[in-house]
């Protein structure tokens, strides 16, 4: 699967619950798939060797029951380890309009932890 990871902390929003960090998974897709414009420059584009199950955990929120309602409390339970796994030169390129995200591969068996990834 392939997934689009926040590059850098999105501002916070006092009252407008989480906000992706950097490292957070936004969202995936299968490998190959034609990402616009928009995703190759805002976001790193990055595939990893998991089952869409294992996928859609890896994109849910961590949430917490407050007063009988749940409430966002962090964007992502999982994230990508930006620093470790992307190269200093590579993110400091990354939004450069003219150029496109590279896939960095991570390999993965059964369930992801964010130390596997």
């Amino acid at each position: 699967m392939e997934f689009l990871v926040r590059l850098e902390d999105k501002p916070d929003k006092p009252g407008k619950g989480a906000v992706s960090k950097k490292g957070d998974f936004i969202t995936y897709k299968p490998n190959g798939w034609s990402w616009g414009t928009n995703e190759r420059k805002h976001y790193g584009i990055v595939r990893i060797d998991c089952t869409e199950k294992e996928a859609n955990i890896m994109c849910e929120p961590e949430t917490a029951l407050v007063l009988g309602m749940t409430v966002v409390k962090k964007y992502r339970k999982q994230t990508y380890d930006v620093d470790a796994n992307i190269p200093i030169k590579t993110l400091n390129t990354w939004n450069d309009i003219s150029k496109y995200s590279s896939i960095f591969i991570a390999q993965s068996s059964g369930v992801l932890t964010m130390e596997k990834i």
